[in-house]
C-alpha cells in the first residue's frame, strides 16, 4: 500500500501552512495599519518617538498669512507642528483647499475666523540638527473653514 502522507507528515504541513499564513497576514497587517492617530499635543510632548512615523493629528491650522504654517491643538496652545506638503499631497483639491484658507491671497477666501483640519504625513524632528518639528502632508480631510463675521454696512 503506497501512501503519499503519513498522518503525522499531514499534520507538520498543515502546521507549517497555517504559521505561515498567520506571518504573511501580521506583515500585511503592519503595513496596511495606516498612520498613527495622536493629538498634536502628545507627537510634540514625545516628538522623538514620532520621527518619521505617518501620523495622523486634528486641529486648528493657523497662518502668518506669508508663509508659515502650524497646526495647533487646544489643549496645547502655545505650541504647534509646521506645515509642508509631499508632493502628491499638494496636488489634492483638499490640499488646496487648505493652502488658500490659510493664505487669504490666494483668492478663495476673504477672511477666515478659523480652519479646522485633520491631516496624515509623516512626522519629521531632529534635535541635532535643530529642525523644528514639521509634519509633511499628504491627506487633508475634514476641512471645515468658518469665516469672520462681515460688517454690516450702515
Amino acid at each position: 500500500m503506497n501512501r503519499l502522507c503519513h498522518p503525522p507528515q499531514v499534520r507538520t504541513v498543515l502546521v507549517s501552512i497555517t504559521v505561515a499564513f498567520i506571518g504573511v497576514c501580521l506583515s500585511l497587517g503592519a503595513r496596511g495599519a495606516g498612520p498613527l492617530v495622536r493629538t498634536v499635543c502628545e507627537v510634540l510632548e514625545h516628538r522623538d518617538s514620532y520621527n518619521g512615523q505617518l501620523i495622523r493629528v486634528s486641529g486648528t491650522a493657523t497662518s502668518d498669512g506669508l508663509e508659515r504654517s502650524i497646526i495647533q491643538d487646544a489643549s496645547c496652545p502655545k505650541v504647534g507642528i509646521a506645515l509642508r506638503y509631499s508632493a502628491a499631497g499638494a496636488k489634492t483639491a483638499a490640499a488646496r483647499r487648505l493652502k488658500e484658507a490659510l493664505f487669504p491671497g490666494l483668492g478663495t477666501y476673504e477672511q477666515v475666523e478659523k480652519v479646522e483640519a485633520t491631516l496624515v504625513g509623516t512626522f519629521l524632528f531632529d534635535a541635532a540638527e535643530h529642525q523644528v518639528p514639521t509634519l509633511v502632508i499628504d491627506q487633508v480631510s475634514d476641512l471645515s473653514v468658518i469665516l469672520a463675521p462681515q460688517p454690516t454696512p450702515k
